[in-house]
């Protein structure tokens, strides 16, 4: 299967003071976050403390779950039931739209992980991220 490069835009957001304690990691392709069942979309980056995920809609907003999942496409790795708190979900309609269809970005913050949670994070984040540039 051929690999597709997308150039994705991140959300215009209004200047403000950086309230993370960690710092946000790009995700490898591959990586999928979900909400319920019809929210499904591509990982872009992520931190102990939460991640950003891009996803097609056709409603205002995304579902109302409050447990996230992350998975790998290959399927091997699945962490379900992380609880979160949705800290904003934007609708991005320069990349795609079309008769109420429209691309998303959803931040969210993780809530209080379990054990094995946080080991699961702790994998994904070591062995599924690009490393930050250490001349940045």
């Amino acid at each position: 299967m051929e690999n597709v490069t997308m150039h994705v835009a991140q959300p215009e957001m209004k200047e403000r003071r950086d309230r993370r304690r960690d710092p946000r990691l790009t995700v490898q392709p591959g990586v999928i976050s979900s909400l319920g069942l019809t929210v499904v979309g591509q990982t872009l980056n992520i931190s102990r403390g939460g991640l950003v995920f891009q996803y097609v809609a056709s409603r205002e907003r995304s579902s109302e779950s409050d447990r996230l999942s992350i998975c790998l496409t290959d399927r091997s790795f699945n962490l379900n039931l992380v609880p979160f708190k949705r800290i904003w979900d934007v609708a991005v309609p320069e990349i795609f739209s079309y008769d109420g269809i429209t691309s998303r970005y959803c931040g969210v913050a993780f809530g209080e992980l379990l054990d094995f949670q946080i080991l699961g994070l702790q994998f994904l984040i070591r062995n599924h991220t690009i490393p930050a540039d250490p001349t940045a």
